[in-house]
């Protein structure tokens, strides 16, 4: 691969990133695989400014016994000690 195609991939996957929003599920998976960037999404969406990030696991799904299932990508907890599974 050239430079010349080089350019024109970064040039296309710099315009497919500006289409996405950061709720686009793939969009969201990349950003919450990274603690700080879901530290400061998780922060803004949920106005907690003493939130931390514990351990990111994207698309971490739990089966229960019953049949159902939860998905989660994030464990938090804020200062006074609550937690968060989100």
């Amino acid at each position: 691969m050239n430079e010349t195609d080089r350019q024109q991939l970064r040039e296309e996957i710099k315009k497919r990133i500006k289409q996405m929003c950061l709720m686009d599920d793939d969009f969201m998976t990349m950003v919450l695989q990274h603690k700080e960037c879901a530290e400061l999404v998780l922060r803004i969406i949920l106005s907690k400014k003493d939130l931390t990030v514990i351990n990111c696991k994207s698309q971490y799904e739990i089966n229960s016994l019953s049949g159902r299932s939860v998905r989660l990508d994030v464990y938090a907890v804020d200062s006074e000690g609550r937690k968060y599974n989100i």
